[in-house]
């Protein structure tokens, strides 16, 4: 297996987990933006801004790196 082939290997790995990890947390979005009803902003938009959080955090996390769980 060449070097790119190996790096594809290792992306197609962290998108998988990068998803599972997605879904795994994605209560946690729904739950906060439910906290703030009393504000001016829409629910949806609430969510929104939340999972680009969430995708931000799971696209910045290298368990490699922290050598920690994510949700820590």
């Amino acid at each position: 297996m060449t070097i790119k082939e190996k790096h594809i290997c290792k992306e197609k790995e962290q998108q998988l987990s990068g998803k599972e990890l997605v879904n795994k947390y994605q209560y946690l979005v729904t739950s906060i933006a439910r906290q703030f009803k009393d504000v001016p902003e829409s629910r949806e938009n609430l969510e929104e801004v939340g999972y680009l959080g969430l995708l931000n955090a799971v696209y910045l996390y290298d368990s490699k790196i922290h050598q920690m769980d994510f949700k820590t």
